[in-house]
């Protein structure tokens, strides 16, 4: 067969076409459509006033994604940048690939989500919609400059309860925010405008009427609101001001370059924090209902990579894995089942089609691990995918997609059944 497929493709490399045979990958699976496509989300859904709105100002139409509820794709050489609702963090823009794992992972409001590799932030952007100010995010990642870059993501976006841990995914070792925290915190943004709108009364011993003035809170990290702030800029269109929510952002990385030492109360490697409260130390006994761990991988599904490869004919692909890069997988995958609580799942993926990287990742925690198991992505019915080399797990070729490959597989974690004390 692998012969076959050999003579049907003379103008690829021998090595590519064994490499596509060894992984059991179709051999136009990293083909990409003439046209490349971008996609995009709306904060808090889309309206068909936003909508328009944005085909208007880029003069195109936007095609809902059917296998992806509230996905919309475009052109991917249109300036979205330069679109008024991107720029005051009401879109923005998320691969379906990203999107995928995220359907896969399938949060609920309450729910307290880990994010390892969580940079360049547009997943957490899309789980904090669905968790609609309800339960927390935390995203960990062990470059800087990406994390960064995520961290002025989410102060643009207004994205409450998510805090950023600058570390290694595959020891981390923060439990989820403990659940009294939140009774008067979950929905922050709402507690804010009930500030906002906060009077009291004063009375005079000469007047007969009760004046009601606003109550002011002085402005600190603690209780900036990156919502807030956006409406405010909203109102100020005609005379607009430097982001505020990237302001937000400065403001913790200078005090983060300030200080040379976290401060006691803070939990170690605290990036960022909203509200503040969230990187200081609490006391929690609790896991993470659900846990995603987007791997670092060799990347040959993404497509800047296959752009890359295609370009030179395939001739610079390389099928070499270091082992190191397998083992770092084990290690990411295994920390973040380690923190998952009994009863949630963990989804797992990667951009690449290897096998040593994702059924032999998979396999090895279920092999183990003995409260692991492959749990069906019921999601998937209906999406442009296949199954991998081992059940329930799935697979998004740049062909059937029009973007990034992706390997998904959700495990979930056993109850451990009680026994019965003599």
């Amino acid at each position: 067969e692998s012969q076959m497929e050999a003579s049907a493709a003379p103008s690829l490399p021998q090595d590519f076409v064994q490499f596509l045979s060894d992984n059991q990958v179709p051999l136009d699976a990293y083909s990409l459509p003439e046209t490349r496509l971008r996609f995009v989300r709306f904060k808090g859904g889309p309206t068909p006033e936003a909508v328009s709105t944005v085909e208007r100002e880029l003069e195109t139409t936007l095609t809902p994604v059917e296998w992806l509820p509230g996905f919309f794709s475009l052109a991917h050489d249109l300036p979205v940048a330069s679109c008024s609702l991107y720029k005051n963090g009401e879109m923005y823009a998320i691969d379906a690939s990203s999107g995928a794992a995220v359907v896969a992972l399938d949060p609920q409001p309450g729910d307290d989500v880990l994010d390892i590799c969580c940079a360049p932030g547009a997943k957490l952007c899309m789980i904090s919609d669905i968790l609609d100010g309800h339960g927390s995010i935390t995203g960990v990642d062990i470059a800087e400059h990406r994390l960064g870059t995520c961290r002025n993501v989410l102060a643009k976006y207004g994205i409450p309860n998510v805090r950023l841990l600058l570390t290694d995914g595959s020891t981390v070792s923060v439990l989820a925010p403990p659940k009294d925290i939140w009774p008067s915190n979950s929905s922050l943004l709402q507690q804010r405008t009930h500030e906002s709108n906060t009077t009291t009364t004063t009375s005079t011993s000469t007047a007969t009427t009760t004046t009601s003035t606003p109550t002011t809170t002085p402005t600190t990290l603690d209780n900036i609101n990156p919502q807030q702030l956006l409406e405010e800029k909203h109102k100020k269109r005609q005379h607009p001001s430097p982001n505020e929510g990237e302001l937000m952002a400065a403001r913790w990385r200078k005090k983060l370059k300030r200080k040379r030492k976290p401060q006691a109360d803070e939990i170690p490697n605290v990036f960022y924090a909203y509200p503040f409260f969230l990187g200081k130390i609490q006391s929690s006994v609790y896991k993470y209902d659900k846990v995603i761990v987007d791997a670092q991988c060799t990347l040959d599904a993404s497509v800047r990579h296959i752009l890359d490869h295609q370009k030179v004919g395939w001739t610079n692909f390389t099928q070499t894995i270091a082992k190191d890069t397998a083992n770092l997988q084990k290690r990411l995958l295994r920390n973040g089942f380690e923190l998952c609580k009994e009863g949630g799942w963990v989804v797992y993926c990667t951009c690449s089609f290897s096998q040593i990287q994702n059924e032999g990742v998979v396999t090895w925690l279920l092999e183990s691990e003995p409260q692991a198991e492959l749990l069906p992505i019921l999601a998937a019915s209906g999406m442009p995918c296949m199954q991998g080399t081992i059940p329930h797990t799935l697979r998004f070729y740049p062909r059937d997609t029009g973007t990034s490959g992706l390997f998904i597989a959700k495990i979930g974690k056993r109850r451990i059944t009680a026994r019965a004390q003599f």
